[in-house]
């Protein structure tokens, strides 16, 4: 995504970002395709970019400040209980802490206390998920997370299962909702781009288009689309796409300078002839 996110799902699906690039060679990308410009707007563009970056690295970095006083806090809680188990949510929001701060391992030890916490709160509840057990979309949201981390960690399989687990439909392969669930975009996304990554094309195109019914609004889920289309080698319906993407986001304020990259990249593709041979 492109801005914050709400706590337990977290969509880590490939980005508008190609992969191996950072934020400079992303600047520096957007800024190549400027070059009918004088030297001064693109200098000026430059330092305007400049500082909006070193503005938002400040920001981050006061951000992971507080996630690590956030997470301290946590730990000397869970430390100091006495009494009943700690509850779900705890738990569940150290790990949230541990995998904002990149500590995935710490992430999944703590989704998966969260998660045992969870189940036996809902058994001593005579099987009822209210009170101070998640619901089935908290458990879901656990589930995502623990994915994330899983897949960070390089354990794809474990992070395939816990997406599975989470889902309520039938997109992903051996996906039934065994979790209690709930169905959401940002599970079948994130599912969609492992499945992609193995290969597996058809399996992903299927995730991302229940991804697309959920969130049919959601440029990210497009541009994503749009990417697998053209690791695909079918560069006119990766341009298609990604065409409907900057429709989303709206025209001018909201422009995002990768997608048109990515555009622009797709269609010099196919002047030159390319896109005739797609993989499946």
């Amino acid at each position: 995504m492109w801005g914050p996110e709400p706590p337990p799902a977290r969509h880590q699906a490939p980005r508008c970002r190609r992969p191996g690039r950072g934020r400079a060679a992303c600047r520096a990308v957007a800024l190549s395709f400027d070059s009918s410009g004088s030297s001064e707007r693109r200098g000026a563009t430059m330092a305007a970019t400049t500082e909006a970056t070193n503005s938002r690295e400040a920001m981050l970095a006061e951000a992971n400040a507080l996630v690590r006083e956030a997470a301290a806090l946590l730990d000397l809680g869970l430390a100091r209980r006495s009494g009943p188990p700690p509850l779900p949510f705890a738990h569940m929001n150290r790990g949230l802490a541990a995998a904002e701060l990149g500590d995935h391992a710490g992430a999944v030890r703590s989704f998966e206390l969260c998660l045992g916490a969870n189940a036996a709160l809902v058994r001593a509840q005579g099987g009822s998920s209210g009170g101070d057990a998640l619901d089935g979309a908290g458990v879901a949201g656990v589930l995502n997370s623990l994915g994330v981390s899983l897949r960070q960690l390089g354990r794809d399989d474990d992070a395939l299962a816990a997406w599975q687990l989470a889902s309520a439909g039938s997109a992903l392969p051996g996906g039934g909702g065994s979790g209690g669930g709930q169905e959401s975009y940002e599970v079948l996304a994130n599912a969609a781009g492992l499945l992609a990554d193995r290969g597996d094309f058809e399996g992903a195109l299927a995730a991302y288009g229940r991804a697309r019914a959920l969130a049919p609004e959601s440029a990210e889920v497009v541009n994503n689309v749009g990417f697998l289309h053209e690791r695909r080698g079918d560069f006119a319906a990766a341009a298609a796409h990604y065409r409907e993407a900057l429709r989303l986001l709206g025209f001018p304020a909201q422009r995002h300078a990768q997608i048109e990259a990515n555009l622009r990249l797709a269609e010099a593709r196919l002047r030159e002839g390319d896109g005739g041979s797609v993989q499946r």
